[in-house]
């Protein structure tokens, strides 16, 4: 009795991920958040690091009974730890996956710099733009259905690496990683720049 075959009809996605901070060390960030403000008894019930419609980088939380609270990133340490990669797990800073092959039938990821290592790029990039790698050759076949709905310009794979650097090597791992976990999980440390 033999299975059914997927192949022509599964479509699989895998990401280019930047680097996937401590679960820990983020839980530890959203308690001092918690206690640095005064809510008046409300709780963090959403964060997000940027608004969706734009690269527009300051992180927000949503409280039960209000709306979302932009935060000051000069007093965000735990924000400036993940943009600088200090806190991801050990294993991103050996990642097996930084690399061009890859494992999804497409790689989705930020198309960082589209047009300032080719040609001209003809749209907007101020709400971003992404990367769309077709690694099994399905994109022609799907593309007529999507037509109306997206904007596609087929790029070379050496403009698509130069600055999605997590497409050729892992994030180097910082000799402050380890004081840095530690002081964000110390719940007497501020959230004030502190590495």
């Amino acid at each position: 009795m033999g299975g059914r075959r997927y192949e022509d009809i599964l479509i699989t996605l895998d990401l280019v991920c930047h680097g996937v901070p401590s679960q820990g060390a983020f839980d530890a960030y959203i308690k001092k958040l918690q206690r640095m403000f005064p809510f008046n008894g409300d709780n963090i019930v959403e964060f997000r690091f940027r608004k969706f419609d734009s690269w527009d980088y300051r992180p927000a939380i949503k409280l039960t009974k209000s709306k979302w609270q932009i935060l000051n990133l000069s007093e965000n340490a735990y924000m400036d730890a993940f943009f600088e990669g200090i806190t991801f797990r050990e294993s991103c800073f050996n990642c097996q996956y930084c690399n061009t092959k890859r494992v999804g039938t497409f790689t989705i990821a930020d198309f960082w710099g589209i047009g300032r290592h080719g040609q001209t790029f003809k749209k907007n990039v101020a709400c971003g733009v992404s990367l769309v790698i077709d690694n099994q050759n399905k994109m022609p076949r799907l593309l007529s259905e999507f037509t109306e709905d997206i904007y596609v310009e087929k790029r070379s794979m050496q403009e698509a690496i130069v600055e999605q650097t997590n497409l050729k090597f892992s994030v180097v791992r910082q000799d402050k990683r380890d004081t840095a976990i530690k002081t964000l999980m110390d719940s007497n440390t501020s959230l004030k720049r502190i590495f």
